[in-house]
């Protein structure tokens, strides 16, 4: 079977008896049951892709693509193997082998395509007849020119909606241009390396594999609760089979704008007041923003601030997050721009000092400032009070503590004028 290796994702061909499996790309190794199935029997022509870059949503420490470390004993058995099989092809042709299509076994397409996931794993079972395996796995036997095979993974709660969805397809590569143009449509410049990276939600396709997942976390990397969870994984579920079945597209871009990282204008944060008390900051933004995710932040001495954070569809920018200080009656404190993945590098920063220039007249001189890739220029453009742009190295940050609606409005719609959205 094909398991995923939990710190660079990538797929490893190993034995159901297997107590640890060693990561060929990574080198690090795994209890076996603390992996992933992605494909419960490892196709017969399948062969591990010489390069693996990991995807986005893992954090892996190198974005570098990982090569691929040869087990020559086990090589040997494969050239082995390979004439035996060769021998048998030859066999079956000179004895005059049929072509005849063989029909296909397993649940039908209709009941497959029709099974919700709201349900969760009760009714995939019920829907399917297949029982879950210890990890909470229903591997499915699918009839259908397609797919083959298909995996469930159940969430520890059985009626909770399903975490993630795995389909194999039947010749990936003949697909595999369809559904790249698919994915890049949807989500531009956030579908990178083969994957889509959103609070909780991941789309992932391998088209060496010819393995396509969709997951949804319960619990976001910051240890908070997925308001969307159930959203995600039904949007990315009809994804999934217009993708893989070729079924109707279902998926809506308001949809991919609220919960899949699609993103609002700028121009739609400019219609936020910036004296907006903390106290009704998230019911004023919700009713605008239905994709809004809100997280309390706080410190070892009781400092608190409450964050939203809302994707944003432009050039430069893929993410805003506002702050508030919890204090009763506070003001908005910030609002930070970041680019839409990290693996990105660093936002135009040069587009948006151009673009502050022109709006607000020329920075102060530059200053310095320590950044992940070492000591970073931050340029800044003074206002009254503590009001203030700063174009950092990965990042631009507005203090609107002392901001002027005016004011507020003029940058936000400046910046989004500066940049064409990427759908």
């Amino acid at each position: 079977m094909l398991v995923e290796c939990r710190f660079c994702g990538a797929p490893l061909d190993v034995s159901g008896t297997t107590p640890l499996v060693k990561c060929r790309y990574c080198e690090k190794t795994s209890q076996l049951r603390s992996l992933r199935t992605m494909v419960p029997r490892t196709p017969p022509n399948w062969t591990p892709p010489p390069q693996w870059t990991p995807p986005p949503h893992l954090h892996f420490p190198t974005t570098k693509p990982l090569a691929y470390h040869h087990d020559f004993v086990r090589m040997q058995y494969v050239v082995v193997l390979g004439v035996m099989l060769l021998a048998l092809v030859v066999g079956l042709l000179s004895s005059g082998g049929t072509s005849k299509k063989r029909p296909h076994r397993g649940v039908k397409r209709e009941t497959i395509l029709s099974t919700p996931m709201r349900g969760g794993c009760v009714v995939a079972e019920a829907s399917t007849h297949v029982s879950p395996d210890a990890k909470g796995e229903i591997h499915v036997e699918v009839d259908d020119d397609l797919v083959p095979r298909m995996t469930f993974q159940c969430s520890p709660e059985k009626v909770e909606p399903l975490q993630r969805i795995s389909i194999h397809l039947r010749d990936a590569r003949k697909h595999d241009a369809r559904i790249q143009t698919r994915l890049r449509a949807l989500f531009g410049r956030r579908f990178l390396q083969s994957s889509l990276s959103w609070e909780g939600a991941s789309v992932q396709w391998l088209p060496e594999l010819g393995l396509l997942t969709v997951d949804v976390k319960r619990t976001l990397d910051d240890g908070s609760e997925n308001p969307h969870r159930v959203q995600q994984i039904e949007a990315l579920w009809g994804l999934a089979k217009e993708l893989a079945f070729q079924a109707p597209a279902t998926l809506d871009p308001q949809t991919v704008r609220d919960y899949l990282g699609g993103g609002y204008a700028l121009s739609a944060l400019a219609t936020l007041d910036p004296k907006t008390p903390v106290e009704r900051s998230v019911s004023t933004l919700s009713a605008r923003f239905r994709g809004l995710h809100t997280r309390t932040l706080g410190d070892l001495h009781g400092f608190v601030e409450e964050e939203q954070r809302l994707a944003i569809d432009h050039p430069w920018f893929g993410l805003a997050t506002l702050r508030w200080d919890g204090r009763p009656g506070s003001p908005l404190k910030t609002i930070s721009l970041f680019p839409p993945t990290l693996l990105q590098g660093v936002y135009v920063q040069r587009g948006a000092i151009d673009c502050l220039t022109r709006l607000l007249g020329p920075p102060e001189a530059p200053s310095s400032r320590k950044s992940f890739s070492g000591q970073g220029a931050v340029f800044t453009w003074p206002g009254e009070g503590n009001y203030s742009v700063a174009a950092l190295e990965t990042s631009l940050v507005i203090d609107a503590r002392a901001a002027s609606s005016a004011g507020f409005q003029r940058i936000l719609n400046g910046l989004s004028a500066c940049g064409q959205p990427v759908r």
